[in-house]
């Protein structure tokens, strides 16, 4: 194979850099101050940062060596590959699926040293100290990814062992320190529930696609939630089978016992107005309407499909529409100033919420099976009597 013509010498590089030994594909980009080389992403010529100015020339050479083998080297991404085409990857559930995607997504936004991303790093080099760090790194910023990624990377690494994808050792992954997670579970107050709620009602009440619009099963569904002490995908997964004379049948998951939440005058709007919406998409999109009420959807997106959706095992497969429609909503309340970022909260809160404000029963309420589960949901601050002495005869 010919060489290709000398490269010309660059005043802008950095001098401890002697440019007659760069390796071949290390370009220099003289304005960002960065090296970067050239990949293909099917007939498209993409370039992509490979170390900073700081980098030596063995860190150069090192870094297209690897990015040269990353797709047969036994790199984090290469072990994911083959584990994600294994019967193994198969029988996990999609939510674990997913997760273990994300985890993968993180590791490519997480740069080393010389700017080599930790997915492309080689499996069968890292020690328990590397591993720590990436944790350690992630958790600076997201210590409940970081717990997420350790997780990953121990399953992976265990299945890369067993199968012959990695050299049989000690699981690198195995005894790592945790990131310290917040206990904070993101529960709105009352009062800030109140003015999200009827921010999301104003909005979802403008046209779809116009600015400052949301969807109009956002409102629906938060009153769902709260009210009936729901977990999100509780909510999405409520059909015309369980509207019932009494009030609303919730089907919990996770082992929780079922109940009914007696109907107010607040579930009621929330229904007959997302019951409305479905079945005005329905009319214009002209969709044949279920017979069995089971198979009619509570809440719809705007082609009138279901929000969240099950397998034949039972495990959510669909909630992606709502979740990224929630977390644009959120955004929009903060830019626009119906909270501030110290308030945002999730969907989950919204149960805590629910559970926080229930009178009586809170553990019936709830469909928990122990009194255990109520008390994590439940934040409630008891009020008691002050201490007193006891008068002595």
């Amino acid at each position: 194979m010919t060489k290709g013509r000398p490269r010309r010498f660059d005043p802008s590089v950095p001098k401890h850099i002697d440019q007659s030994k760069l390796p071949t594909g290390a370009y220099w980009d003289s304005r960002d101050r960065v090296w970067y080389t050239l990949t293909r992403d099917g007939n498209k010529q993409k370039r992509r940062r490979i170390a900073g100015a700081a980098a030596t020339l063995a860190d150069l050479h090192r870094v297209l060596q690897e990015l040269n083998t990353a797709n047969s080297t036994g790199t984090i991404r290469w072990v994911h590959t083959e584990f994600v085409a294994s019967e193994q990857w198969k029988e996990l559930t999609p939510a674990t699926q997913t997760d273990y995607t994300k985890c993968l997504a993180r590791l490519t936004k997480l740069k080393t040293k010389v700017g080599l991303t930790a997915d492309l790093l080689v499996a069968n080099r890292l020690g328990r100290v590397d591993v720590q760090l990436i944790v350690d790194e992630i958790a600076r910023k997201t210590p409940a990814m970081a717990n997420h990624v350790k997780r990953y990377l121990g399953r992976l690494f265990a299945w890369g062992m067993q199968r012959g994808r990695m050299r049989d050792r000690v699981n690198p992954a195995h005894g790592l320190d945790a990131a310290t997670e917040k206990a904070d579970a993101k529960i709105p107050t009352t009062e800030v529930y109140e003015r999200v709620l009827e921010f999301a009602r104003v909005r979802g009440a403008i046209q779809a696609h116009t600015k400052g619009s949301c969807p109009p099963y956002i409102w629906p569904s938060m009153v769902m939630t709260y009210r009936c002490r729901l977990r999100g995908v509780e909510a999405l997964l409520l059909s015309d089978d369980d509207k019932h004379k009494d009030g609303i049948y919730g089907a919990r998951r996770k082992g929780s016992k079922d109940n009914i939440t007696r109907w107010s005058p607040e579930l009621e709007a929330a229904w007959d107005a997302a019951v409305a919406y479905r079945n005005s998409v329905w009319a214009r999109r002209r969709k044949e309407i279920p017979i069995q009420p089971k198979n009619r959807p509570l809440l719809v997106n705007q082609k009138g499909e279901t929000l969240a959706k099950l397998n034949d095992k039972g495990e959510v497969v669909t909630r992606s529409t709502f979740d990224t429609a929630w977390q644009r909503f959120i955004r929009m309340a903060i830019t626009e100033g119906v909270i501030t970022k110290a308030e945002r909260f999730t969907v989950h809160g919204l149960k805590h919420r629910g559970i926080t404000d229930t009178d009586g029963d809170k553990q019936k309420a709830g469909g928990h099976k122990t009194p255990q589960m109520t008390e994590r949901y439940d934040h409630e601050v008891p009020v008691v009597d002050q201490a007193q002495a006891k008068k002595r005869d």
